[in-house]
């Protein structure tokens, strides 16, 4: 009841501030934007990955949205089915896979894998969301003896860090090799804590 209130009030304020030309606009955006891949390397999407993928495969290039800092496709069934599977699957694997853990230890493998998952799985792939499993990474070390944990920190630091994401070879339209090491460095962290027990 407090979200719905909330929102009704945010947009209440936002027609009186703006007017409601500008809100339909954004919604109009943002429709546009549920109907397609946003790819960047600001974006850390699995979907996105495998949808320019795809296009490369068939030819296609991407739509290059004006200021060319995005490119954008439109969203594959077979691959948004995929990549829910693979969200919906690794996050059995894991809860199954640490059932047998003490409580605290299955509580950090489960939140930190599951949320490395939904990060390049979700529904939007934006490189914040990394942020949480980034912040947890030193409850590693209750995981793993210290030197593995530091591996594992290492690796997945490495994948996110800014020396990386300067890394600007564009691999497909719209993809940098900082997006799919970021990705890379999240599906690691996920299955390397799936398989910890």
């Amino acid at each position: 009841m407090a979200t719905a209130l909330t929102s009704a009030a945010l947009a209440l304020i936002g027609v009186v501030l703006a007017g409601h030309a500008l809100l339909f606009a954004f919604l109009d955006q943002l429709e546009k934007a549920s109907y397609a891949h946003l790819l960047s390397p600001l974006v850390y999407s699995v979907g996105g990955i495998l949808t320019a993928i795809w296009a490369w495969i068939g030819g296609a290039p991407a739509e290059l949205v004006p200021d060319k800092t995005f490119s954008r496709l439109p969203i594959v069934a077979w691959i948004s089915i995929t990549t829910y599977a693979l969200l919906v699957l690794g996050s059995a694997v894991i809860l199954y896979s640490s059932r047998r853990l003490a409580r605290g230890t299955a509580l950090v493998v489960r939140l930190l894998a599951i949320w490395s998952l939904l990060a390049v799985c979700g529904p939007l792939g934006w490189a914040h969301y990394a942020l949480g499993p980034v912040l947890l990474l030193p409850a590693l070390f209750s995981v793993f003896e210290p030197r593995r944990a530091m591996i594992v920190i290492v690796a997945v630091v490495a994948g996110l860090s800014l020396p990386t994401s300067w890394i600007v070879i564009w691999l497909l339209p719209g993809v940098s090799l900082s997006a799919v090491a970021a990705i890379l460095s999240m599906l690691t962290l996920a299955a390397v804590l799936a398989f910890a027990p």
